[in-house]
């Protein structure tokens, strides 16, 4: 055991499900390690690109993640004059992130990385530092 037990949590959707069959998505999973962090057996390590990313809460259950997906890349996406780059999207469940086996609802962050050139054109549109995160 590595004691990755309370790392920060990554999924990352490796296909669009809007033109891939649910059958045929893939999905990496894995937790945040340290530069230090040594591999043993099928372990994978990846990093995940850096830069600016658009990223938002989300709340609730599992049926109601692609409708917060489709809010953020269909609503908040093309208003804000930002494009996608070829990065892919992911979720973050950060220490502290909460699941009630109850009613199934639960919480984590959701974010796609934008390309700058779009940004840089959209400076005289007095783009406010709320409008990004990174």
């Amino acid at each position: 055991m590595q004691n990755l037990g309370y790392q920060p949590i990554y999924g990352i959707g490796l296909d669009d499900p809007s033109v891939t069959p649910a059958n045929k998505c893939r999905y990496d999973a894995g937790v945040e390690v340290g530069a230090d962090f040594v591999a043993i057996g099928n372990t994978m390590l990846t990093t995940l690109p850096g830069g600016r990313y658009a990223v938002s809460q989300f709340v609730g259950t599992a049926d109601e993640i692609s409708a917060a997906w489709i809010a953020l890349s269909r609503g908040w996406l093309p208003i804000s004059g930002l494009q996608c780059d070829d990065r892919p999207y992911f979720e973050r469940y950060p220490i502290g992130s909460r699941f009630d086996e109850t009613t199934g609802i639960f919480d984590y962050e959701y974010a796609f990385r934008y390309d700058l050139y779009s940004l840089a054109m959209r400076v005289d549109q007095r783009l406010r530092p709320a409008d990004l995160v990174q």
